[in-house]
């Protein structure tokens, strides 16, 4: 079965989280041609389809010439290191946060429990967090929940 190369102990995402936040690595060639073997490895897994892997960001990563993956490292370094909580514990605006049960990126749990934390470390008290079940991270905007939620959102703010 392609995809399943890789050990049993090292997943793609421990592989990856180790060389985002490897101190100086983003910045050197040998990071890009590790990251585009890890996507390699996992670009026929059937949950792949929503990373747009072999559309998208394989042909990319291929075309940069090795010269330029510092470039793109120290420009990534900002976000892939950044932490949550350094944003959201300043937001003062109303906050809607949606999130799908089925979500293999980010937890939706989790990722709820966290963004009620932070928000609350930063004193507002306007979260609205829906979580939907048979959803993904790219929640399907056809969704009749999607459009009932953000539309009780809008009409609560207008209130």
């Amino acid at each position: 079965m392609r995809g399943r190369n890789r050990s049993a102990r090292h997943g793609p995402w421990e592989e990856l989280f180790a060389i985002a936040h490897a101190p100086g690595n983003l910045s050197a060639a040998d990071p890009l041609v590790r990251v585009i073997r890890i996507l390699e490895s996992i670009q026929y897994e059937p949950w792949r389809q929503s990373l747009y892997l072999r559309e998208v960001y394989l042909p990319s990563l291929r075309s940069l010439p090795p010269e330029q993956a510092g470039l793109v490292g120290d420009s990534m370094e900002g976000s892939l290191l950044a932490s949550s909580a350094e944003y959201f514990t300043k937001i003062s605006c109303p906050v809607l946060a949606l999130f799908g049960v089925d979500d293999v990126h980010l937890p939706a749990h989790r990722s709820a429990e966290l963004l009620r934390k932070y928000v609350a470390e930063g004193e507002n008290t306007d979260l609205t967090i829906v979580i939907f079940e048979n959803a993904g991270h790219s929640m399907s905007n056809f969704m009749p929940t999607y459009w009932n939620a953000l539309y009780e959102w809008l009409d609560r703010l207008h209130e």
